[in-house]
């Protein structure tokens, strides 16, 4: 394009075709090392991490990233340091109580997430967690006070039907169950679990016709 628009004396030609070509094999190493950045969300959102500070976000989204690819581990540690930068980010705070969670820590677990439910107490995935968590510790009053605050907030969230029926039975509330159980055969017809339970709580409530047909 200079070439084109500006009138180089015959003499200088060489020059200006010589450092044009620098200039592209630049841009050509330029765009190979920024294509190995884009290999991959892994390797984007790394580059990313190394190229700013206390990400948190970034933190977070690598996290998710690793945890897809099966680094559990790996992902684990992005979401502690997001929370460590960042402790009212709920998204990283809510992946943290998770990976706690599925790793036999609920009580543990269970800070996180009510941390997640502070930050943003309309999000009923963050409601129905803590819920798990809570109930796993012993603390069934509080677990059935976020799986009903889960169902107001989304009537049709199946898993929160099926925890508040697993409490009920727990606690001799076999018509309570049966409810529960009921609307999450409702809401998920082919949930063969939850047909199973049902059945299982017609049995136990001495309505063995009906438990016959499920």
């Amino acid at each position: 394009a200079a070439n084109d628009l500006v009138p180089f004396s015959r003499r200088w030609r060489p020059a200006v075709i010589l450092s044009a070509g620098a200039a592209l094999v630049g841009c050509l190493i330029g765009t190979r090392i920024q294509l190995g950045y884009w290999r991959s969300n892994i390797a984007l959102l790394s580059h990313t991490i190394a190229v700013t500070k206390d990400n948190y976000t970034i933190y977070n989204s690598l996290g998710a990233a690793l945890e897809l690819a099966g680094h559990k581990d790996e992902a684990f540690m992005m979401y502690a340091k997001s929370v460590q930068i960042e402790p009212d980010f709920a998204e990283s705070q809510y992946n943290l109580g998770m990976a706690l969670l599925r790793r036999g820590w609920p009580e543990k677990a269970g800070e996180h997430l009510a941390a997640a439910v502070k930050l943003t107490p309309d999000v009923a995935k963050m409601c129905y967690s803590f819920g798990v968590s809570l109930a796993q510790t012993g603390r069934r009053d509080e677990a059935v006070d976020q799986f009903a605050e889960t169902l107001r907030l989304d009537p049709g969230y199946a898993d929160a039907h099926a925890q508040l029926a697993m409490i009920c039975l727990q606690e001799g509330k076999t018509n309570d169950a049966i409810l529960h159980f009921s609307e999450v055969v409702r809401l998920q017809p082919t949930n063969a679990t939850a047909c199973f339970n049902l059945g299982l709580a017609l049995l136990d409530a001495h309505r063995p016709a009906e438990a016959a047909a499920r």
